[in-house]
């Protein structure tokens, strides 16, 4: 495995964008009234699939490393596609969770989700004895199975279960203990969790993760300078206490104006 800044385990649930005209909104109808508000654009800022393609997830995952990337089963041959475009990325398998819920969904209700094993480079084979799909007589409250039976929580809510799972899998191989969850809500202990809602943006993390050793005390977690309260930069090493952006499009204003500014000097 590299011995650089980047992670060996990367897991990752993107805020998927859906093509549907309803679900996450609509307007107005044509009755004038409200449109429907059920998808995940009413919930949380999402991201375009062009935008998803172009994410820097190379700056992130090591040359030797396993993503675990959620993947929304209406928009599985769109996820083909991204995999493609960032390349380097072999598709190994799926880990199934099965929601306790009736699900949503117009040609039939969605119940499960998936979680591919995509493969970087030269990682050997986990060898992990959990299945990765049961029959539903099988399912029990305890765990390891590789179909994870998990009451749903807030809207695109994951199964803490799962970062218990990776963990299992991953825990013979010392050379996969470094772990960083992208788009986290919430930080776990272990982990590096990089996310809006936690006060962290997922592209300055993985610029900062490029930075050379300049000699400048940083944080463990986003990168940046460890300075006094008050001062740009992480003046508690506690990410969460960093400003957060109010959208995420306020992030991409930002990275578009600096590039415009760039253009701007070299010319």
């Amino acid at each position: 495995m590299s011995s650089d800044n980047r992670f060996p385990v990367v897991y990752a649930d993107f805020p998927w964008s859906y093509r549907n005209k309803k679900t996450g909104g609509a307007g107005m109808t044509k009755a004038g009234k409200p449109g429907m508000v059920s998808g995940s654009a009413q919930k949380y800022d999402v991201m375009s699939l062009d935008t998803i393609k172009e994410f820097p997830i190379h700056d992130i995952l090591a040359p030797d490393g396993i993503l675990f990337l959620w993947v929304p089963v209406p928009q599985k041959f769109d996820v083909v596609h991204v995999v493609e475009g960032w390349t380097q990325l072999e598709y190994k398998t799926t880990i199934f969770w099965r929601k306790l819920s009736k699900g949503m969904g117009y040609w039939a209700r969605g119940c499960v989700e998936e979680l591919w094993l995509l493969v970087k480079g030269d990682v050997k084979a986990l060898r992990w004895q959990g299945q990765n799909i049961l029959e539903e007589k099988d399912f029990e409250d305890s765990w390891p199975v590789g179909w994870i039976k998990s009451k749903i929580g807030r809207h695109s809510q994951k199964p803490e279960k799962m970062i218990a799972l990776i963990e299992e899998m991953t825990e013979p191989f010392p050379a996969l203990n470094k772990k960083v969850e992208l788009f986290a809500t919430k930080k776990r202990e272990g982990w590096v969790s990089v996310g809006w809602e936690v006060g962290s943006d997922v592209y300055e993390f993985a610029d900062h993760l490029k930075l050379p050793d300049d000699g400048v005390e940083r944080c463990s977690i986003c990168g940046w300078p460890l300075v006094e309260q008050g001062q740009p930069g992480c003046w508690s090493g506690n990410c969460s206490q960093r400003p957060r952006p109010k959208t995420i499009y306020d992030t991409y204003r930002a990275r578009l104006e600096g590039q415009i500014k760039a253009l701007e000097v070299a010319a």
